[in-house]
């Protein structure tokens, strides 16, 4: 019996508890978190629906499109005048994906909106409908100079971008994700390492490992959770590492950075981190948040053990990515769900 199964139950019911959450991003991720359960996750969706958030209603209607749910196709229709793009580009994908024929004309101008949230939202939903047809404005896209934004923006946007191709079959922006493997920016770098996990690039394996000794932890645990979704369970010890991060290691991980590192894009901000203890605060719960995403995908009764512990923390971030971890890994029989 998976060691992981007695849990569900606590999770579920977690996650509809975060779902009732003041934070938009929580009610949004709650409803992401639910998607293994259909049972449960129909009733979220339906109320994302109508949730006076944007972020949510965006969250709501992908989640349509990726588990097509057909019996809300006609519900989404009503949100392709939505008021926010990023709605309305959701709005599209769950419509098409319920079996309606709906015009993608606005997909485009989405694409180069203002707006680089709605940009990166766009970016993915062309991934996740399948239009390969859009893969030549896609790649015209990331040619586009981006003049007013920091070089580390435009990168962001570029694996952005590329991830949004990989997603539809073409596997030549392969090579502009690894280049951000080895950028000077931890942002790009993470962007990179994680990508590469989930296209599942077997061919970068072996630069990985030597990751694991980065300066940074957000660059160790991404490479650690790379790993363990390619197969392999080198980086558990620094995903159990980040399972137990709090604000001091975080202060602690920063100054050790900053005695060793003298030039970095990255180097004004950790030196403003060190001097706000709140700041602190928040890293280290992402941090852990994240290190439950990594457990959920390693082979291990510890790394189970330690996801089922952090559905007792304090911090909602960090026991919603346990709780998610737990439903997905149990879902799909993960290696982490097995004994």
């Amino acid at each position: 019996m998976s060691i992981l199964q007695p849990a569900c139950g606590d999770a579920e019911r977690l996650i509809v508890q975060v779902f009732h959450s003041d934070d938009e991003y929580l009610r949004a991720n709650a409803i992401e978190a639910m998607q293994v359960v259909p049972e449960r996750l129909l009733p979220m969706v339906q109320l994302g629906l109508r949730d006076p958030s944007p972020v949510v209603r965006f969250t709501a209607l992908v989640l349509i499109g990726k588990c097509t749910l057909a019996e809300l196709g006609n519900e989404a229709v009503e949100f392709l005048s939505d008021r926010s793009p990023s709605v309305r580009a959701a709005a599209l994908f769950a419509v098409r994906s319920c079996g309606r024929d709906t015009d993608l004309r606005e997909l485009p101008t989405l694409l180069v909106d203002k707006s680089s949230t709605v940009r990166r939202n766009t970016a993915m939903i062309i991934g996740l409908m399948g239009e390969k047809s859009a893969i030549h404005m896609l790649r015209d896209l990331s040619r586009v100079s981006m003049h007013t934004a920091h070089p580390v923006k435009q990168m962001i946007h570029r694996l952005q971008i590329a991830e949004a191709i990989l997603l539809l079959g073409d596997d030549k922006e392969l090579d502009t994700v690894r280049a951000g493997v080895y950028s000077r920016s931890v942002e790009v770098r993470v962007l990179a390492i994680t990508i590469l996990g989930n296209v599942k690039d077997f061919a970068m394996i072996e630069a990985f490992p030597p990751m694991l000794q980065d300066e940074t932890i957000e660059v160790r645990l991404a490479a650690a959770t790379t790993l363990a979704k390619l197969g392999r369970d080198d980086g558990l010890d620094v995903i159990l590492e980040g399972a137990n991060f709090d604000a001091e290691d975080v202060k602690n991980s920063v100054l050790t950075f900053l005695g060793k590192v003298a030039e970095s894009p990255s180097v004004a901000a950790f030196r403003r981190l060190v001097g706000d203890p709140s700041e602190q605060h928040r890293v280290a719960t992402m941090i852990r948040a994240q290190a439950a995403f990594g457990l959920g995908q390693v082979y291990s009764n510890h790394a189970a053990e330690r996801l089922v512990q952090m559905l007792a923390e304090d911090e909602l971030p960090v026991t919603l990515a346990a709780a998610a971890s737990i439903l997905k890994a149990v879902a799909t029989g993960s290696r982490a769900a097995q004994r």
